[in-house]
């Protein structure tokens, strides 16, 4: 899986990027090695944000969270693209009365 973790009006550390990227072996056990996600940190004057895009397999996932620090929004964004996978996986599943494999 391709990892992009980029930083708008935000310092970067290696300590950081390496957290979002653990945080992401969650996505791995859920779609395996394929696929990309791309990371935007960013903050402004009241609060700190995270954007993620995911693209996997011509789908593509955006989600945005907030919070008063980058670890709680970077959790956030996570939580709410985990979600988003599996609700369209079990869409597709019950759509289709079969299971669908990301992998």
């Amino acid at each position: 899986m391709l990892v992009k973790v980029s930083f708008d009006n935000v310092p970067s550390s290696k300590a950081f990027k390496s957290f979002v990227k653990g945080q992401l072996a969650r996505v791995k056990e859920v779609l395996g090695d394929k696929g990309r996600v791309e990371v935007v940190v960013s903050a402004n004057a009241h609060e700190k944000e995270s954007r993620m895009k995911m693209l996997f397999k011509g789908k593509q996932f955006h989600v945005k969270a907030s919070a008063d620090n980058y670890h709680a929004a970077v959790s956030k964004a996570l939580d709410k693209l985990l979600r988003r996978v599996k609700d369209k996986k079990d869409k597709r599943s019950l759509h289709r009365g079969r299971d669908l494999v990301f992998a």
